[in-house]
């Protein structure tokens, strides 16, 4: 019995393992890069100076709105 208890408290850390390090994406063992979200940011801008050629918000720098 004692094989079973060992190779359960392995799977479990290894569990805890894969999960503290999904938890950080950023870095860890599995490293994922922020391309997708600098890709995301770079078409947002894109669509907004479409839509707003002057590149001017509509709101001030606390986020209240100016224009109607």
């Amino acid at each position: 019995m004692p094989t079973v208890s060992r190779n359960s408290r392995g799977s479990r850390s290894a569990t805890l393992v894969l999960i503290r390090d999904l938890d950080r994406p950023f870095g860890g063992i599995i490293d994922v890069k922020p391309d997708a979200i600098a890709e995301l940011e770079r078409q947002a801008h894109r669509d907004f100076l479409t839509d707003v050629p002057n590149g001017q918000l509509p709101c001030d720098e606390k986020g209240n709105r100016t224009t109607a």
